[in-house]
């Protein structure tokens, strides 16, 4: 049965609730001392209950691996750039940024009109909101109405992502660049939209920018029992997670994206995402609550995570595979088959796995590769460059990555 105006609204209704529930797992997290946000606290009050561990550690996860991502792309665009963020709520991390010294060239936010005006309304009444978007401004005063508020470097606009010419005109009118290195962002945003609306959101943004990257956090694994409880339980609220399909399982995640105009996908869960993160904060965090379950907070960790898609990688990211004349001559002399091709995704996708937010970290055997493609001397030599302890003519079973490069150097190939 095809769903009612009034039912989509009762179902928009609900997304939107989630905005809430979101900030006050946050504000309850930085409360406890998971990690640092001054500005939280002047959107969201302190809730009252206590949030179970496994939330807060899911909430550090998801803030510090979309954080270390974004800021890879920041380092790697040396901030001349754009960031535009979907569906971003009570988000605080323009202000963040700001105190950082990194902010990009323009800063946008999109959410739904009534979620825009309660932060606009925020950001006036409060001067350690506004003070640091009017520091950040230059040129002529700033624009700010009930839907929308466009300084020089920070927009936020109210719009439905579902429909796109008016989104596109809103962004345009707040001087959205399509000429320059965007970033994208997307928190538990394209499962409540239909397969059809995700899919044409992620066309269109791979068509209107000439360089992008694309940060998806979102439920993954949906198949399962685990699952399908999260799924019931949302729906017990009226909140209908439309998207489901494309978070069956990490292949999914990617190929969303690599069917609507994208050039590359990685996705990892946030169980691996939470392990990759510095040992010292991982324990500095663990110690400040007890967790009796380990086995929840896994089961909850494996159903998350983090997508990252670029287009135009090549001006995005330096390719890990050289391409000087060794390996130009062989791959003419080869020609681009199949199984080169599936190497380099293999390749660069094992490296950005074990390489995402680790300074350092053992890595598992090479003979597999060195088994399975034919252009082995393309793979030492691409293998050598990458990683010293590696050589063509002599394999070794581990090997260590040293961080010679930002986590961007893998994450587009």
């Amino acid at each position: 049965m095809a769903s009612t105006s009034r039912d989509v609204e009762i179902s928009d209704e609900a997304v939107r609730g989630t905005c809430d529930d979101a900030s006050l797992c946050k504000r309850y997290a930085v409360n406890v001392g998971y990690w640092k946000d001054p500005y939280l606290d002047y959107f969201v009050r302190l809730p009252k209950e206590r949030k179970a561990p496994e939330i807060s550690r899911g909430y550090y996860a998801r803030v510090q691996g979309v954080g270390r991502l974004l800021k890879a792309f920041l380092q790697k665009t040396e901030c001349n750039c754009q960031i535009i963020n979907l569906g971003a709520g009570m988000d605080t991390l323009f202000w963040k940024l700001k105190d950082e010294n990194l902010l990009p060239i323009k800063y946008f936010e999109v959410d739904f009109p009534s979620i825009v005006t309660r932060k606009i309304h925020n950001i006036k009444s409060k001067p350690p909101l506004s003070k640091p978007i009017m520091e950040s401004h230059s040129g002529e005063s700033l624009l700010m109405d009930a839907h929308s508020l466009d300084s020089s470097r920070y927009a936020i606009v109210g719009a439905d992502l579902r429909e796109l010419p008016k989104l596109e005109e809103k962004l345009k009118k707040c001087n959205m660049d399509p000429h320059l290195p965007t970033l994208l962002l997307a928190e538990c945003v394209l499962i409540y939209m239909t397969q059809d609306h995700s899919a044409n959101l992620l066309k269109w943004v791979a068509g209107m920018f000439q360089t992008a990257m694309f940060i998806n956090y979102e439920q993954v694994n949906m198949s399962d029992r685990f699952g399908q409880i999260m799924v019931e339980n949302l729906q017990s609220r009226k909140c209908s997670l439309v998207g489901v399909d494309d978070c069956r399982s990490l292949d999914s995640q990617k190929e969303r994206f690599l069917q609507n105009g994208w050039e590359t996908a990685n996705a990892i869960d946030m169980m691996k995402a939470y392990n990759c993160l510095p040992k010292d904060d991982v324990r500095r965090i663990e110690a400040l609550e007890f967790l009796d379950e380990k086995e929840l907070l896994e089961q909850l960790m494996q159903h998350y995570c983090l997508c990252w898609a670029t287009k135009d990688s090549s001006n995005l990211d330096p390719a890990m595979i050289p391409t000087d004349d060794i390996l130009k001559r062989e791959i003419k002399k080869r020609g681009e088959s199949a199984r080169l091709l599936l190497f380099r995704r293999l390749w660069n996708q094992h490296l950005s796995e074990y390489y995402f937010m680790q300074n350092e970290c053992q890595i598992a055997t090479l003979p597999f590769f060195l088994e399975t493609f034919e252009s082995s001397s393309v793979i030492c030599y691409s293998v050598s460059k990458c990683i010293p302890e590696f050589s063509a003519g002599c394999p070794v079973d581990h090997y260590t990555v040293r961080q010679e490069c930002s986590p961007l150097d893998t994450l587009g190939h």
